[in-house]
């Protein structure tokens, strides 16, 4: 039964069976027997009327959460194929770049071998210029020496 206080009680206790009737009807509860027992159907059906209403409010809080959590997953549906389409974009860029690293990593002991390489020719070079500068020496003292005699 719901919440009643003492001036609603004394409102219904007031009223005449033929106003008790017509409460009784439209509350759908049989209109028989004597007036305490008419009250007391009807506060019970007021009662049932209200866990009723709010059972229906209840429902009503239910559907709207459910239709905003519909609206919610059709949303984030159609995020989906963006999200998988740009997935599959950095997986790309992803073996792109890894791609790239290992051309990088597979040139690095060539580039290193040929660094070797231009090391023993500078090398070889160098000791050939200094041959030069000897033999350029030879000749100045050998032209030194002719110009003397």
């Amino acid at each position: 039964m719901g919440q009643m206080d003492s001036t609603e009680l004394r409102e219904i206790q007031d009223k005449s069976m033929p106003e008790l009737w017509q409460i009784a009807n439209r509350l759908g509860i049989s209109r028989k027997g004597k007036k305490a027992e008419l009250i007391e159907r009807i506060l019970e059906a007021q009662g049932e009327r209200d866990i009723f209403d709010r059972l229906r409010l209840k429902m009503q809080e239910f559907e709207k959460t459910r239709e905003d959590l519909k609206t919610l997953i059709e949303s984030v549906s159609e995020l989906t194929p963006k999200l998988d389409e740009d997935k599959a974009s950095l997986e790309s860029s992803i073996r792109e770049q890894q791609e790239k690293i290992s051309k990088v990593s597979d040139l690095i002991p060539k580039l290193e071998k040929e660094k070797e390489k231009l090391k023993e020719d500078i090398l070889q070079l160098e000791i050939e210029i200094s041959g030069f500068d000897e033999q350029i020496e030879q000749i100045q003292r050998a032209k030194v020496s002719l110009s003397r005699e």
